[in-house]
């Protein structure tokens, strides 16, 4: 859940698990994340999230992949369920590396996130982001709403490559 206080600070909220499923319970490993989360958000280390995420998409390549099914990528535009924000609805195929791209493109398309509910299960993410533009509208303008689309799922795609 990510929630955006009137005062620009944000509150993320994750639920994570590992690799088969289950609750971190480790405590070096959450130990290790809690100080890495720290010193990135507090400046003392530059993390290059592109580069990160290369190295890491490069590692699981070598990864057998049993079972996989393809979850065709759908991304929905909504004005009506909120008054001031446009719902960004998107269901793909969970990826390394989504989350980051997706709001990395609503940065770059110059959208502001205000809320985001994040569900991510058996491969699947249906993850939705309330969003206004720098003015703090709705975006309405058809031409806008599909160019914003083509660069999340060009986004989206880029981490399937």
């Amino acid at each position: 859940h990510i929630y955006t206080r009137g005062d620009q600070v944000v509150l993320d909220m994750f639920d994570v698990c590992d690799k088969h499923l289950e609750a971190v319970t480790d405590e070096p490993t959450i130990k290790a994340v809690e100080t890495m989360v720290q010193r990135a958000l507090t400046n003392r280390e530059t993390i290059h999230f592109t580069e990160l995420l290369a190295r890491m998409r490069s590692a699981r390549r070598d990864q057998p992949k049993i079972g996989e099914v393809h979850i065709p990528t759908v991304v929905e535009f909504d004005n009506e369920i909120s008054k001031n924000r446009t719902v960004i609805e998107i269901q793909t195929e969970n990826r390394l590396g989504l989350l980051y791209a997706i709001t990395q493109t609503l940065a770059d398309v110059g959208l502001d996130i205000s809320f985001a509910k994040i569900f991510t299960e058996k491969g699947a993410a249906i993850d939705s982001f309330y969003v206004q533009d720098q003015q703090g509208r709705q975006v309405t303008d058809p031409d806008r709403l599909a160019s914003i689309k083509t660069k999340l799922e060009s986004a989206i795609a880029m981490l399937a490559s």
